[in-house]
């Protein structure tokens, strides 16, 4: 018997080293770059003369350099960038190409700027219009450039665009009568034709050959839960199954070496269709890397593929390193390629029946290891996770394999030959055989949902992951060296965090719009909310909201429910309603699902409200018991003290804003006073009643910074050092109006809104 060593993969460590001075970079600012460049040439030149440490110090140069690498990417600023850094808004005249539909019922486009006042400019930039737009077009028009908001605290991804640009005039379209080609041209030419040749199915056709954005969203759902969503968003498998299908064809009538040649630049266009993202480069990479080792005679280590390719890619753009599809599908590949081991001998004496079930059995083994392997990182982002495909899978693959080429084809030929009609007949039946498997197997239990590891839990994780695929692949020698070391780390990673770095003490004023959410995180893990923000869209109180708006058409429901689950609060000690509109209680319903809510305070009112009877005639509030505030009150929750201050029993309120409890949360860090939608009717009977106890360090301004509230007797009487305002950026309402923002600067408060995102504050107590 031989006994193959396997194959070197030596660029594997450098590789690591690179990332890893990537991932230093982007966290810690380097100095000025030439220092950095000088030290990395020192240590190469050392490397050259000292033999015994040369590998680390080779190592550490690159290190270097990919820090350098990263830096560089960083420091090209776009001309835009520079400009909405400094000023929110301005007007300017433009010209750009339009790259992508992201929304055709919300007319948006990705658009690439290319001049900005005469100045050339390159920054990819989200742009709104009524008009249909030409893909690869060039306009130009006066167009109002604005920040695109980003909240650090809710949102987890990083937006891919500079900013936002809505035109003011009408735009020119300066390249309307060029025939000259482009990607982009080309991409919209298919998308048209593929509405044309798929009718009803062909966003689906759209999202598997083209990463349209539009078209994801309507099976993002059921996909997700079904563990499939990989079979809809253009990856590496596509790729090879579209290189499978071309060498097939290409093979009946070339010879083998030019098929390949020829199939490499198809591919190539088939990933600069997809505007080269990740995990389509990443498969193109790894064909042509392995048709060329193929050439030269010379075999490769599947590892030292996955090396040579990543390198490329974040040496191209090293921002790659932290695509969550990248990270997914090399983890994914590297199971595959690395990880799973040989259930069964490869045998010719075997019959066809008997081999095809030992294939199945394998395919079902990776399957399950492909996903458990992603888990922990599918929790770390997006708090669900999904083993249901490993039955999906069995199903979804085949089909998908049998639509792909289908939809390839119709892609490519004009709606009017007769063949098309038949292959679209073929292409529904075969996308509503999937579209059903995927809805049967959605339904099946594999499923976690709002389920959020933390960093520290999700690397333990994977750290776990890779002594168990060491022990399956019986690689000893490793698990010798590598075994009590990784152990080590597990317990490090699960205990330190918990011992060094338990919660702080917080206050979180949160971006939700002109509606009200705030959140105090007390020492002992006590929490303690106010209101629970609004309901998407224009609503009447007064009527009775359907389920969609009172559990999914909700801010609550799309951005706060996440946060909490991602911070580990699967249970609320305490939650104020402050009154029954919906800009308050917007989220209640979502929350108390989601949730378990312990202790409810509202007031009377607020409790024989129609809303809330409706709300409580749906069993949301069975874990949590009700308190009702009906005069001034004062209690302890964990270290700090709650005093409600109104409505009490002698004030009666002429409508629903000057109702609202208004609560004042001391605390050794500070004082805190929460005032909901007061007016200056309520304001002034708090000023003449409760004036020494209105005074408070942090005050959450009335009513949004409507000019209705906040008069001068009472900001006089609240003297706060900061004026936090709960405010959409450009709302409808004009919050906060101009005359209340001058008051509190006189005052001097320090003024702080969270249109430009969520406010966070700690709760430190002054050093003694």
């Amino acid at each position: 018997m031989i006994n193959r060593r396997p194959l070197p993969a030596p660029l594997f460590l450098p590789l690591v080293a690179w990332s890893a001075g990537i991932v230093l970079a982007r966290y810690q600012e380097l100095p000025q770059v030439w220092i950095p460049v000088a030290v990395a040439a020192v240590l190469l030149l050392a490397a050259i003369f000292i033999k015994q440490i040369r590998l680390g110090l080779l190592l550490v140069s690159i290190l270097i350099c990919g820090g350098i690498r990263q830096e560089i990417r960083q420091a090209k600023q776009d001309h835009l960038a520079a400009l909405l850094s400094t000023r929110e808004t301005f007007r300017q005249e433009i010209e750009f190409e339009c790259v992508n539909l992201i929304s055709s019922p919300n007319g948006s486009y990705q658009i690439r700027l290319r001049k900005l006042a005469g100045v050339d400019s390159e920054a990819d930039l989200l742009f709104r219009t009524d008009e249909r737009l030409v893909i690869g077009g060039i306009y130009s028009c006066v167009a109002e450039l604005r920040a695109l908001k980003q909240d650090s605290l809710l949102d987890i991804y990083p937006s891919r665009y500079s900013g936002l640009a809505i035109p003011l005039l009408h735009l020119k379209h300066l390249n309307k009568e060029t025939k000259q080609l482009s990607v982009n041209k080309i991409r919209a030419s298919l998308l048209d034709n593929l509405d044309r040749t798929t009718g009803a199915h062909s966003g689906f056709a759209k999202a598997l050959l083209l990463s349209d954005i539009s078209s994801k969203q309507q099976y993002r759902e059921r996909l997700t839960r079904g563990g499939l969503i990989h079979l809809i968003v253009v990856s590496g498998l596509h790729v090879w199954f579209i290189y499978a299908a071309l060498m097939v064809v290409l093979r009946l009538f070339l010879p083998k070496r030019f098929s390949e040649f020829i199939a490499i630049l198809l591919i190539l266009g088939f990933a600069a269709l997809n505007a080269w993202s990740a995990p389509v480069l990443r498969a193109a990479l790894m064909i042509i890397i392995l048709i060329l080792s193929k050439w030269s005679s010379r075999p490769v280590a599947m590892l030292q593929v996955l090396s040579l390719s990543l390198w490329i890619i974040t040496l191209i753009d090293p921002a790659q390193l932290f695509s969550i599809s990248l990270q997914l599908s090399y983890l994914s590949v590297a199971v595959i390629s690395l990880g799973v081991p040989r259930l069964f001998k490869p045998s010719f004496e075997h019959s066809f029946i008997r081999t095809l079930l030992q294939g199945q059995l394998q395919y079902l083994l990776m399957s399950f290891l492909v996903g458990l392997a992603i888990l922990p990182v599918s929790l770390y982002y997006f708090g669900t996770g999904s083993m249901n495909g490993v039955i999906g899978n069995l199903v979804g693959v085949p089909l998908i394999g049998l639509i792909l080429p289908v939809a390839f084809i119709l892609m490519l030929i004009p709606s009017g030959w007769g063949i098309t009609t038949l292959l679209g007949l073929a292409y529904k039946y075969l996308c509503e055989l999937f579209l059903n498997w995927a809805e049967w197997v959605a339904g099946l239990p594999l499923w976690l949902g709002s389920n959020y590891l933390s960093l520290s839990q999700c690397l333990a994780a994977c750290l776990g992951l890779l002594l168990f695929f060491l022990l399956i692949r019986k690689q000893w020698q490793a698990l010798k060296y590598l075994g009590v070391p990784v152990i080590i780390g597990i317990a490090l990673l699960l205990v330190i965090p918990a011992w060094v770095l338990p919660p702080k003490p917080m206050l979180y004023i949160f971006s939700s719009g002109s509606s009200d959410c705030a959140l105090f995180r007390f020492d002992n893990d006590t929490e303690l909310m106010i209101d629970t923000a609004g309901i998407y869209g224009s609503y009447n109180d007064a009527q009775e909201l359907n389920e969609e708006q009172l559990f999914e058409n909700n801010w609550m429901q799309n951005r706060l429910l996440r946060f909490l689950a991602k911070q580990g609060i699967k249970e609320l000690d305490w939650l104020v309603i402050t009154h029954m509109h919906n800009d308050h209680y917007g989220g209640l319903a979502s929350l108390c699902r989601a949730v378990k809510v312990s202790n409810i305070l509202i007031s009377d009112e607020s409790y024989f409200n129609p809303v809330w009877q409706h709300l409580d005639s749906l069993k949301l509030f069975s874990r949590s018991k009700i308190h009702i505030v009906t005069d001034t009150l004062s209690m302890d929750i964990a270290d700090a003290r709650l005093i409600f201050l109104h409505p009490d029993r002698d004030y009666i309120a002429s409508d629903e804003n000057n109702r609202s409890l208004v609560l004042k949360v001391e605390h050794l860090a500070g004082s805190y006073l929460f005032t909901s939608d007061i007016e200056a009717e309520a304001e002034n009977y708090l000023v003449r009643h409760y004036g020494k106890l209105l005074k408070s360090d942090y005050l959450k301004v009335p009513h949004h910074g409507s000019r209705s509230s906040s008069t001068q007797a009472f900001i006089d009487a609240v003297k706060p050092q900061y004026a936090l305002i709960t405010a959409a950026r450009r709302n409808r309402y004009g919050f906060p109006h101009t005359e209340v923002l001058q008051r509190y600067h006189n005052s001097g408060a320090s003024i702080h809104t969270t249109a430009n995102g969520s406010l966070v504050i700690p709760l430190e107590s002054p050093r003694r």
